[in-house]
């Protein structure tokens, strides 16, 4: 028997201030303002879960906002959309994508990883979490660049 209690519509909506506008997720928030929980054994954000509990499980798909309110998860407030409907919805709003790295960082992220730096300190030098290190480094994100 799990020690956790899995999501369901009403556990969510207790942590959920709702108006005639935005319903804001009043639990944890990440750098960008966005509500964070765990879901299935790992972080999702909460306008994410939100679709899941309203509509079902949105894939790999983004939700997105018509609002442009990160902590809103108001069903009728997302959409769904591709990445690059997603980089064209932020666009749209006069927001640019902020990567804080390039591929030659990335490079240089996978070097020190294997010269034996920890993951949270390459992280912490370039102002980004040692989760997304861990990714650089698996290659789920900025592939290694194929030599020929």
């Amino acid at each position: 028997m799990p020690r956790w209690k899995p999501w369901t519509l009403e556990l969510f909506m207790d942590k959920v201030r709702k108006s005639d506008g935005c319903w804001e997720w009043t639990g944890a928030r990440d750098a960008n303002g966005y509500g964070i929980t765990w879901f299935r054994l790992k972080q999702e954000r909460t306008h994410r879960l939100s679709w899941h509990l309203h509509f079902g499980a949105p894939g790999a798909l983004h939700v997105l906002h018509r609002c442009d309110n990160p902590p809103c998860v108001r069903p009728d407030h997302l959409f769904l959309g591709t990445r690059s409907d997603n980089m064209r919805d932020c666009s749209d709003k006069g927001r640019t994508p902020r990567a804080k790295i390039n591929r030659d960082t990335a490079e240089y992220i996978r070097r020190c990883c294997k010269a034996g730096q920890t993951q949270a300190s390459v992280a912490a030098k370039h102002g980004i979490t040692p989760t997304q290190v861990g990714r650089i480094v698996r290659g789920t994100c900025w592939k290694p660049a194929r030599h020929l």
